[in-house]
């Protein structure tokens, strides 16, 4: 099992990483580095606005307009009732106090097969967040497991939709497990469920881009055959994936290898591929990735059908700020200055500022809104 000493770590952990990335990459000139940084940067802020520059009267059409009204968002691009969505956020209300009174109450051992589950076992885990540990206790990392509650309402409101074709509940239990395995991963440790997160986390996400796939190519009445088709082939083929990778000595059970710090080192084994060096234009990938993410239905739908443009300008700006923080992650480009300012203060400060929480809790609200605009897409007459 690889290990990596902190007394070898480049850069220390808490410091920004992109300086050092700068000056290892000799793949272009400097020119050219910072020509893609403020391209990256300028399609963030582009997607930022982008809902403004697509027009539909659908959300005038449903009297929905300029409100901020949440209750009458959900209920007329999902059909969700307000009584009905005021349970679903008393059930995760409920859900997370649970937790939270569990976590208080008994200590690890009581609630967790700790040795069992290798929970001692922090290699991976440490390298990749910033969140401190709190050996003892039922949720270790309560900022990094208990945002995972968003993607739990997000299940709950889409499986509450009727009628929904049967990709749609497919996804909904999927958005679920996600919940599940990303709560006992970041609450446990334990090395086994990561592979569990990571799977229904690839799934969760690349559904809304199938979803816009399937719509504009096939007919009502092939497309929720052919979209649950391919999303149930891809998820066993992602499962045999993660599967295999789990099996394998140089998996996820050591020193992350995809790390930024693991390639800026040369010990890297990228998703079983071995090292890849990595460099500035692979940074600007990963920043600017909501910017690809939210190109498929924005370019090859949103022309063609009228559709909810305050749930796509919500999931739009959700990704980008959850993303765009997540990014001063310890295994991204690290150096988050309110979380270095918190984690050594207070837990409850680590926990809200801790870049994976954000994100969760965020990117749970941006699937639920980008669904919400899939859903109401109607096609313009």
């Amino acid at each position: 099992m690889r290990r990596r000493s902190d007394s070898k770590i480049d850069p220390p952990y808490g410091q920004f990483c992109l300086p050092l990335l700068w000056e290892r990459d000799t793949s272009c000139s400097n020119a050219v580095k910072a020509t893609m940084i403020i391209l990256t940067i300028s399609s963030l802020i582009l997607l930022w606005y982008a809902p403004h520059l697509i027009t539909s009267d659908w959300d005038n059409n449903h009297e929905i307009g300029q409100s901020d009204d949440g209750f009458l968002l959900v209920k007329e691009t999902l059909g969700i009732s307000p009584s009905h969505m005021s349970i679903i956020l008393g059930v995760t209300v409920a859900l997370g106090l649970l937790l939270i009174l569990i976590d208080f109450f008994l200590v690890d051992t009581s609630v967790w097969p700790k040795e069992h589950w290798d929970m001692n076992n922090t290699l991976c885990y440490d390298e990749m967040f910033t969140e401190p540990l709190r050996n003892g206790r039922v949720i270790r990392r309560p900022g990094n497991a208990l945002s995972n509650l968003s993607y739990f309402t997000a299940s709950l409101c889409i499986l509450s939709v009727s009628p929904k074709p049967i990709c749609d509940v497919l996804f909904g239990s999927i958005l679920m497990m996600l919940f599940i395995s990303s709560f006992l991963w970041h609450a446990t440790n334990a090395p086994w469920v990561h592979y569990l997160d990571l799977w229904s986390m690839d799934l969760s996400i690349a559904y809304l881009i199938l979803r816009s796939i399937c719509q504009f190519l096939c007919s009502s009445s092939y497309f929720d055959l052919v979209c649950t088709l391919l999303y149930g082939g891809f998820s066993a083929h992602l499962g045999r994936f993660y599967y295999l990778y789990a099996t394998r000595d140089e998996g996820l059970h050591g020193a992350s290898p995809i790390s930024v710090r693991a390639r800026l080192a040369g010990t890297s084994n990228v998703l079983g591929k071995g090292h890849i060096d990595i460099l500035v234009r692979d940074a600007c990938l990963f920043i600017g990735l909501p910017v690809l993410y939210c190109a498929i239905p924005y370019f090859i739908l949103f022309p063609y059908y009228d559709f909810s443009l305050t749930a796509a300008k919500w999931a739009c700006r959700t990704l980008i700020i959850g993303w765009s923080y997540r990014c001063f992650e310890r295994w991204t480009l690290d150096g988050c200055l309110v979380m270095n300012w918190a984690k050594d203060r207070n837990v409850l400060a680590s926990a809200i500022l801790s870049p994976t929480s954000v994100l969760h809790f965020l990117t749970g609200f941006t699937i639920l809104f980008g669904y919400m605009a899939l859903y109401s897409l109607e096609e313009k007459g």
